[in-house]
C-alpha cells in the first residue's frame, strides 16, 4: 500500500512540474509577444521629430565607439534608458549645444572636438522632441552608450523638475512607452548619476554594462571632475514609482 502511495506521490509531483514549466513558458511566450499596433498607439504619446544631423556625424562616431567601447558598430539595439535634465531651462539651448558641437575632455586622446547627443529631449512645456532614431547609438551617457537610450529634460535643476508637471508627466509617459515597445527591465531605467558611478554603482545593471576602453585614469567610472547628480534621486524614485503601476 505504501509503495503505490509513494508512487503516485511520485506521479502528482512530476505532474506537478510539468504544469509548473508549462505555465512559465506561457507566461514567457504572452510578454514577449511584439506589442500589437493598437497596443503602441495607446502607449504612444506625441512626440515630434527635430533630428540631429547625425549622419554627418558617422566616421566621429564611429571612432568614438572604437576608442570607447571596441565595437565600431553605431546600430543601437536598446537594453536600458538613461535619464539626464539639460542644466537650462529650455530645449533649444541643449538642442543647440549637440548640434553645434564643441570641444571635450575624451580620455586618453585628450581635448578634441565632437557632438554630443541624446535620442529625445522634452522642453519645458512638455512637448517630446525626437533628436535620434532609437537604432542608433548616441553619445549621451558615458560608459553605457553602447546599450542605452538618452532621454534629456529641459531644467536647470532636479527642484525645477519636479515642480514642473508637464515635463514630469512628458517624461513618465514617454519612458513607459520606450520601456514597453523594447522589453526594457525596471532595473535597466538609469539616472545619470547612476551611470558616473560605473562599476561602482548601486545599481547591479550599471555595474555589469559599464564599459570604458578609451580612458586608462577612469576606467571604471567618471573621472571625479565629471560626476554628475542629474536628474536627481528623488525624480528616479517617482519614475520607478510610476512605472511600476
Amino acid at each position: 500500500m505504501m509503495s503505490v502511495l509513494n508512487r503516485n506521490s511520485k506521479i502528482f509531483k512530476s505532474i506537478f512540474i510539468i504544469i509548473a514549466l508549462f505555465s512559465i513558458f506561457i507566461v514567457k511566450e504572452v510578454l514577449s509577444k511584439p506589442l500589437t499596433d493598437k497596443e503602441v498607439e495607446r502607449l504612444r504619446p506625441k512626440i515630434i521629430q527635430k533630428l540631429l544631423p547625425y549622419e554627418k556625424w558617422t566616421k566621429e562616431y564611429t571612432d568614438y565607439f572604437q576608442r570607447h567601447y571596441h565595437d565600431s558598430s553605431l546600430e543601437l539595439k536598446p537594453k536600458a534608458i538613461v535619464m539626464h535634465y539639460t542644466g537650462s531651462s529650455s530645449m533649444e539651448s541643449a538642442y543647440n549645444t549637440f548640434y553645434n558641437g564643441d570641444y571635450y575632455d575624451d580620455g586618453d586622446v585628450g581635448t578634441i572636438f565632437g557632438h554630443l547627443s541624446v535620442h529625445y529631449i522634452i522642453d519645458s512645456d512638455g512637448t517630446i522632441y525626437q533628436t535620434l532614431p532609437c537604432n542608433w547609438r548616441c553619445r549621451g551617457a558615458y560608459g553605457v552608450n553602447q546599450v542605452a537610450i538618452s532621454i534629456e529634460i529641459a531644467a536647470r535643476n532636479e527642484d525645477e523638475l519636479l515642480s514642473n508637471q508637464k515635463t514630469l508627466s512628458a517624461s513618465f509617459k514617454l519612458v513607459k512607452f520606450l520601456k514597453e515597445y523594447f522589453y526594457i527591465p525596471l532595473e535597466n531605467i538609469w539616472g545619470h548619476y547612476e551611470v558616473a558611478e560605473g562599476k561602482y554603482s548601486k545599481n547591479k545593471t550599471v555595474r555589469e554594462y559599464y564599459t570604458d576602453y578609451g580612458d586608462s585614469r577612469s576606467p571604471d567610472c567618471y573621472p571625479p571632475a565629471f560626476g554628475r547628480s542629474d536628474p536627481g534621486q528623488k525624480y528616479m524614485r517617482k519614475l520607478r514609482d510610476y512605472l511600476k503601476k
